[in-house]
């Protein structure tokens, strides 16, 4: 089976060494063929004007999309991060691809304000990364959705800067889709 990882930096693997991005345990632990398109600094704009070569062109089995992070950290609307995301499901079922959208995590706001930019409203933003699932859920049926924000405890051990993941963040994320994997896709 061959899998799409598509994403943002949280996708990546920002910040870990190879080895330890969730893409990478997940590909080392499993039989499948799987891809990492995460690109440091991404939008789901971004995403999606790369979205039908990086992913719909490789014709995967499964495509994993985590983005809009980096949205709001840039202001953009919740709105436009579903409707971004929602387009990529669409055209994932047009091409007989299995979507599994990944909520992202949380931010951790005292440590991506030392990190990262004091400027930004942290809070805000995991108050709409938190709104995310229920948005999907209203607007898409019988899609796999795995909120990985109630996944990641806000400890500085599970994040590098405040906003990506130490290798120990990666581990929670690589065992709750390997587990999820088997559960829905081990069969195919």
């Amino acid at each position: 089976m061959k899998i799409v990882c598509i994403g943002d930096s949280l996708t990546y693997g920002y910040g870990v060494a190879p080895s330890k991005g969730w893409v990478n345990l997940l590909r080392a632990s499993t039989k499948h063929n799987i891809i990492n398109k995460g690109v440091n600094g991404d939008t789901t704009v971004g995403i999606l004007s790369r979205f039908s070569r990086d992913c719909i062109g490789l014709k995967p089995n499964i495509a994993v999309i985590m983005a809009g992070t980096n949205d709001l950290l840039t202001g953009r609307s919740i709105d436009t991060i579903v409707d971004n995301i929602s387009y990529m499901i669409k055209e994932c079922l047009n091409s007989n691809i299995i979507p599994v959208v990944l909520i992202p995590p949380l931010t951790l706001p005292e440590l991506a304000e030392v990190s990262w930019y004091s400027s930004i409203d942290y809070n805000y933003v995991n108050d709409m990364i938190n709104s995310m699932e229920g948005l999907f859920e209203n607007n898409l049926r019988d899609i796999v959705i795995l909120n990985i924000n109630n996944l990641i405890p806000l400890y500085e051990e599970y994040y590098i800067d405040g906003i990506h993941l130490s290798p120990l963040g990666n581990e929670l994320i690589f065992n709750k889709l390997l587990s999820e994997f088997k559960r829905q896709f081990d069969k195919q």
